[in-house]
């Protein structure tokens, strides 16, 4: 039981079950390129891995390393017991990256439509679901950067990881052996869209779950303001 372990072996704990989420989160990654090799054109694949690979450098790009200030500053202001602004650091980081992602992709969707290039086969369509898709991947992390400030980093690496592959996976393999055919690039990236929002919605679950009452009053602070 972990109300029989000391610190040391609960950190311990934490931290093999956490290394153990990244494993198996990078050999779910692997395994669905694998599925979805099987089950695309080569074409339709190179679309997806394009355009996941374009999510994830601007999912780096729109969360600012919020996730990384929300884990150092609420754990300091909550140790010092100003709720305050722990929950104040939150709703500014979460404003900002949301905020900045939410430009990205409607930039990114302007130019898709009055760009230069025209895109083959269906990655108009496809390029504006990865657009979409920006959003609640930016949110996810923010959120999983306030789970381990709650020294829940185990969970957050499952629902933002584990699950979400879980999730992608099975849907690909449903829709195919429902339909027996080659899958669109546009349906692939409707799955992952989905995927998504059902991980970030669990996730914003939890976050609920874990949030201080005493953060509930709170107000978005400004950068330039964090330390009073």
């Amino acid at each position: 039981m972990d109300h029989a372990l000391s610190p040391d072996q609960k950190q311990q704990k934490a931290a093999w079950l956490n290394a153990a989420a990244k494993v198996s989160g990078a050999g779910l990654s692997f395994l669905l390129y694998i599925i979805l090799a099987r089950t695309m054109e080569p074409a339709q694949f190179a679309d997806v891995v394009l355009l996941l690979t374009w999510l994830a450098i601007a999912t780096a790009l729109s969360s600012l390393s919020m996730p990384l200030i929300i884990v150092r500053f609420v754990v300091e202001y909550l140790a010092t017991n100003r709720a305050d602004l722990a929950g104040g650091v939150l709703r500014f980081a979460a404003t900002l990256a949301l905020g900045f992602s939410l430009l990205l992709a409607a930039i990114a969707a302007t130019a898709l439509y009055f760009g230069p290039f025209e895109l083959p086969r269906e990655m108009p369509a496809s390029a504006l679901i990865a657009c979409a898709l920006l959003i609640p991947s930016v949110f996810i992390l923010v959120l999983s950067g306030f789970l381990q400030s709650q020294k829940r980093v185990v969970t957050a690496e499952v629902i933002s990881n584990l699950l979400r592959s879980i999730l992608m996976i099975s849907g690909i393999l449903a829709l195919w052996f429902m339909h027996d055919s080659q899958l669109s690039s546009s349906t692939v990236l409707m799955v992952y869209f989905a995927a998504t929002a059902i991980a970030t919605l669990i996730c914003l679950a939890y976050s609920y779950s874990a949030w201080p009452r005493e953060m509930s009053n709170s107000k978005p602070i400004a950068f330039g303001f964090i330390h009073p």
